[in-house]
């Protein structure tokens, strides 16, 4: 077991100061029964970017998807590389008891790494597809090359798993969410996924070819999670948490396709890259959560518990701010919830320890302003459930295996806690958009900042708020965006960029912000 630095506790009282500052509690992991990651020939995660699916297609007719998903390896070499596919699925629709069955079974036609110039076939029990009944899930074989031996990958390459499943006519094809951090909202943006949907397998891409864009934020298919053997004795995390951990709104992909604050920490190299996996799962809460039973933890809980060993050992947990409870009135009803949250997750990884992070600000914009003014926000601060949460991760008292990571002052407006951040920018549409275009040229005294929100006429009835996912040229500038316009806007209106589209979710910049309150305490050794 890998020994863990206490650190004090840091009192800080529910003030500005609070809010936008950073508070510590911490303490000593303890032993384990479920095997430790301990050597080099355990398993750890060897992938950052892989889900569980998140829902089902659902055909009167056979139904076939080919996916290509683009990986990243550890920062050590690995081998022994076995992949996940699982024939459930996490809803996220915010309803108790997420892990759901689709009802039917779903085919693994063929699955294919591609890495190094060379194509190595997947195989289960040495065949090259099969079958998962209702709820099943199966490993795969580690992989080889055409001798048999083991496919090594070098600490830090890319490679791709591309994947063909199918379901039967009527049934329904387990995939994932297209914003969901598996791989961009917009198939191929930069990182060369794809998904391809047709009512057979294409058996003929099984080694060869490409796979397409089939549509903007198309549900991608491949594997669950990724495991490998050469661990380091660096550690290895599990992330859980909602949409915000995933790295919704997040649209600046970089070149290994992280999004997320949490990813994008973790995957800084000057800060010393980590090895993660993840569990995040958009819409999910604590409170249906906390257990193995049917319907909580049960089924991703039985694939991981069929490995010899956890692929983790440290724990990052983001989930706490979709409880039913932070909308309450009543603080003791949701630290109930969260200590059970992190008991559960103590029983099975009781060597583990887990990092809390305190919750993003969430406020309404007024007047049309679409979150460019601080003035014109409203939220529930200081006396809000979520805002008593934060005050209770940072002051305590915790569990003793329990560290609080403050990432709120990425998110909040200094001098108005409780309110987004906000931008200086301003500019003007160059030339009039008609309703439903995707593109906008705009003018300003700088470059818009890709990922981050477009406001169209702000303070005005006709304001239209718009998620930038690519910025082109150099002035005027070309920018793409996620969703059309609602309706037309005349050449010179004016424009203001917002750090929030929704009030709930932070946009590229404060992921990126908050990403480097991560790396700061990777540096100061609080995250080991």
């Amino acid at each position: 077991m890998r020994s863990q630095s206490a650190h004090a506790v840091v009192k800080i009282a529910l003030s500005v100061f609070a809010v936008c500052a950073f508070g510590l509690s911490t303490a000593m992991p303890t032993e384990s029964g479920w095997s430790d990651l301990t050597d080099a020939h355990s398993y750890s995660f060897a992938s950052n970017r892989l889900n569980f699916p998140t829902g089902v297609i659902r055909s009167p007719t056979a139904r076939s998807a080919l996916g290509q998903v683009f990986n990243n390896s550890p920062p050590y070499a690995i081998s022994n590389i076995r992949f996940l596919y699982a024939n459930f699925y996490v809803a996220i629709d915010g309803t108790p008891n997420p892990e759901r069955k689709p009802g039917n079974e779903n085919t693994i036609d063929f699955a294919t790494v591609l890495a190094d110039g060379h194509a190595y076939p997947v195989t289960f029990d040495g065949a090259e597809s099969v079958v998962l009944g209702d709820g099943d899930f199966r490993w795969s074989d580690p992989l080889r090359d055409s001798d048999g031996k083991p496919v090594t990958l070098a600490a830090n390459s890319h490679y791709f798993i591309r994947t063909s499943r199918s379901a039967p006519a009527g049934g329904g094809l387990v995939v994932g969410s297209g914003d969901f951090g598996v791989q961009p909202r917009f198939s191929n943006q930069f990182v060369g996924d794809g998904v391809e949907y047709t009512s057979s397998p294409q058996m003929d891409k099984r080694l060869e070819g490409t796979v397409a864009r089939y549509r903007q934020g198309s549900a991608p298919v491949g594997p669950s999670l990724a495991v490998a053997t050469g661990w380091d004795g660096s550690p290895v995390y599990l992330i859980l948490g909602d949409s915000i951990a995933v790295g919704q709104a997040d649209y600046d992909f970089g070149s290994r396709g992280v999004v997320g604050y949490i990813p994008r920490g973790l995957d800084d190299e000057s800060s010393k890259r980590r090895n993660f996996g993840t569990m995040m799962i958009s819409g999910t809460r604590p409170d249906d959560q906390g257990s193995e039973a049917p319907g909580q933890f049960q089924l991703r809980l039985s694939a991981l518990r069929a490995l010899p060993n956890r692929p983790f050992d440290v724990i990052i947990s983001e989930m706490g701010q979709n409880s039913r409870y932070v909308g309450g009135h009543v603080l003791a009803d949701f630290q109930r919830v969260e200590r059970t949250w992190w008991e559960f997750w103590h029983e099975v990884c009781p060597s583990c320890h887990i990092f809390q992070t305190t919750f993003p600000t969430h406020a309404r914009a007024t007047n049309n302003t679409g979150w460019t003014s601080s003035e014109d926000q409203q939220g529930d601060y200081p006396n809000g459930i979520r805002w008593q949460a934060g005050a209770w991760f940072r002051t305590g008292p915790l569990p003793n295996y329990v560290t609080t990571l403050d990432v709120t002052p990425a998110f909040c407006d200094p001098q108005h806690p409780g309110f987004w951040k906000t931008s200086q920018w301003r500019g003007a549409l160059s030339g009039g958009v008609s309703r439903g275009s995707t593109q906008a040229l705009v003018t300003g005294a700088s470059r818009p900042t890709n990922g981050d929100v477009l406001v169209i006429e702000p303070g005005t009835p006709r304001v239209e708020i718009k998620n930038i996912y690519n910025v082109e040229g150099g002035g005027p500038w070309k920018v793409s965006l996620t969703s059309g316009f609602s309706i037309d806007h005349p050449d010179g209106a004016p424009l203001g960029l917002a750090y929030t589209s929704d009030g709930t979710h932070p946009s590229a910049s404060l992921h990126k912000a908050a990403a480097r309150l991560i790396e700061r305490y990777k540096r100061d050794g609080l995250l080991p």
